[in-house]
């Protein structure tokens, strides 16, 4: 299924089925809700409302129905993990609830740095290590750049939303970032103390009896690391040749290959290491990775 962006209008097909067979769901009345479901932990987005077999690229008889929410219906929207889109059925006194389908959600705005592929770094990579095969090198180089934002926290994202009368909030999924960790937390410009929240996969969950009062500005700082095969652009510019030192220091270290090499590898790997010590300084003069900042 297709992603959609918070405040876009969202159509959404659904197929339905039912024991295998298509289902006829003409002169029937079908409806959808947009509901949030995590553990045990239920809440609705967009309750039901009434879906029509004239809206584009509907076909009710093959069991093909359209699912429509306004820009404005979505803009309301503070989930990003975890929403599912739920449909029912009803048939005279027979009522249908379809099995949960998961909806990917973005944020209205995707990452606020730009991205370069992994794929700018293979061939400064093969030229050292000719012999290692494509797919490998690229699985190194992902795993380098990984290690790198890990070790430096160097790209940041800043996410800011009002609060609500809840504990718990998802932060944005960009598809070519995954957080790592949170770096800081503040509400109304306090920072507030790490013991009192948690990153629970892409939730920030408020803890120990701690809760921001209802429509304070909560802003979070998170640390990224790459993946699907794009990384913030600055980091691939600025750290090119190091970043290659240390996926070529990782391939040489792999025993009983041909181009196993333990004696250059620690070269290559000190040049690697010089690059994390920089940006640990860096940030350390600045105060800060490189981070423009979304609001979530």
């Amino acid at each position: 299924m297709s992603s959609f962006k918070i405040g876009e209008n969202w159509n959404i097909p659904i197929n339905l089925k039912k024991e295998n067979a298509v289902f006829d769901a003409s002169s029937k009345v079908v409806q959808s809700r947009l509901i949030y479901l995590k553990g045990n932990v239920q809440e609705v987005l967009v309750d039901y409302k009434n879906l029509s077999d004239s809206t584009s690229g509907s076909d009710w008889t093959n069991g093909l129905v359209v699912a429509e929410y306004t820009s404005g219906e979505t803009a309301a929207i503070t989930k990003f993990n975890n929403v599912f889109i739920e449909i029912t059925v009803t048939d005279g006194a027979d009522v249908t609830i379809w099995p949960l389908r998961e909806v990917m959600v973005e944020s209205s705005i995707y990452i606020s740095v730009p991205v370069l592929p992994y794929s700018d770094l293979r061939d400064d990579v093969f030229l050292e290590v000719p012999d290692a095969p494509m797919p490998l090198i690229l699985k190194r180089i992902e795993s380098v750049l990984q290690d790198f934002c890990k070790a430096t926290d160097a790209w940041q994202e800043k996410a800011s939303f009002q609060s609500t009368d809840v504990s718990s909030y998802s932060l944005y999924r960009n598809g070519v970032g995954r957080i790592s960790k949170i770096l800081s937390v503040t509400v109304d410009d306090y920072v507030v103390n790490p013991k009192y929240y948690v990153l629970d996969d892409c939730d920030i969950k408020f803890v120990n009896n701690y809760k921001p009062n209802s429509g304070s500005q909560i802003v979070v700082i998170l640390s990224l690391i790459p993946i699907d095969g794009f990384c913030a652009d600055f980091i691939i510019n600025m750290y090119k040749r190091e970043l290659v030192a240390g996926c070529v220091s990782s391939l040489m270290m792999m025993p009983n290959r041909s181009w196993t090499s333990f004696q250059l590898a620690p070269i290559f790997k000190k040049e690697y290491f010089s690059a994390v010590s920089r940006e640990l300084s860096k940030q350390a003069s600045n105060g800060t990775g490189e981070s423009i900042g979304i609001k979530a």
